[in-house]
């Protein structure tokens, strides 16, 4: 996990060069949308780069949305994770990234959001509205800059003992089989 963590910064070039097809690619819930713009992209970005892209996709799948019910419960988190209480919210340090944190907001076992705050500012993970998105596209531009991040939040999810197995491809061709029949209720549901 920590190797592809290392990796997701080699991502930062295709996202800055093109934010809306690799947001797309990475963060759309949509299989058929993803795979659309998987293909604008072979055009111009490397194998490898993409499969890194896909594999960020299956990470940010596997994990859980938010609210949700932990495994344990807010004292046994703050323990457990080395949280600190702030006003509402119990946040830490994500180390190596100065001025990031990770924070929840909880009640005994449910946590109802999680937070990654970056110099001052706050960004809920889950998109604010009935999106299509897997997270929140400035969470996103924030994991991609700082891998730290994501894998901060990972470690805060498995605090909360919540299951964490992302699927991982070594092609673009296994990723697309094994979603192809996901992809074709995709295009199913917007044409028909």
């Amino acid at each position: 996990m920590v190797d592809v963590l290392a990796r997701i910064s080699d991502l930062e070039p295709v996202m800055s060069a093109s934010p809306e097809v690799f947001s797309v690619l990475v963060n759309s819930r949509s299989h058929a949308e993803a795979g659309l713009a998987l293909d604008v992209l072979r055009e111009t970005v490397p194998e490898r780069t993409l499969v890194k892209a896909i594999n960020l996709r299956e990470v940010l799948q596997a994990l859980p949305t938010f609210p949700c019910s932990m495994a344990v419960d807010d004292q046994t988190l703050t323990k457990v994770a080395g949280l600190v209480k702030d006003a509402s919210l119990l946040k830490r340090r994500v180390p190596g990234v100065k001025g990031a944190w990770t924070a929840v907001t909880t009640a005994g076992n449910f946590c109802f959001d999680l937070f990654v705050i970056y110099r001052g500012k706050t960004h809920m993970w889950m998109p604010h509205s009935e999106s299509q998105d897997i997270i929140n596209p400035e969470a996103l531009r924030l994991i991609v800059r700082h891998p730290a991040i994501l894998g901060d939040v990972i470690g805060l999810v498995q605090d909360m003992g919540l299951v964490f197995n992302p699927r991982f491809y070594l092609s673009l061709e296994d990723w697309g089989f094994d979603h192809a029949h996901d992809a074709l209720e995709d295009f199913q549901a917007l044409f028909f």
